[in-house]
């Protein structure tokens, strides 16, 4: 006995299931109260406030990072970078200190 549909075949009948659905559907069980339409990233983080916080959070980072790209960009014929080690090691762990904070909310 072959099944040419894999759903009667499983036991349940998937036209019937979904015709059953579409009725509890249009029946208004809610009377407005809940919006079930389906929203994107965008919308959602809108809503919820989540894109101005990463914003924040962003420029925030942004602020931390460039500035040591630029100085470092400013002089390219130099090689290498004159700083003391002791005052290197607190200001770059001062910094990582920063951006962590930042980035493991």
């Amino acid at each position: 006995m072959g099944c040419f549909r894999i759903h009667t075949c499983m036991g349940f009948n998937r036209e019937l299931i979904d015709e059953e659905f579409e009725a509890l559907l249009k029946q208004d069980t809610f009377s407005g109260d809940f919006d079930f339409g389906f929203a994107d990233e965008v919308e959602v983080s809108e809503v919820s406030g989540a894109a101005n916080d990463a914003k924040e959070q962003l420029d925030k980072l942004e602020k931390l990072i460039l500035p040591i790209l630029y100085n470092l960009k400013k002089n390219p014929e130099k090689d290498y970078i004159v700083w003391d080690g002791a005052k290197r090691s607190a200001a770059c762990e001062a910094q990582i200190q920063r951006i962590l904070e930042i980035t493991r909310l």
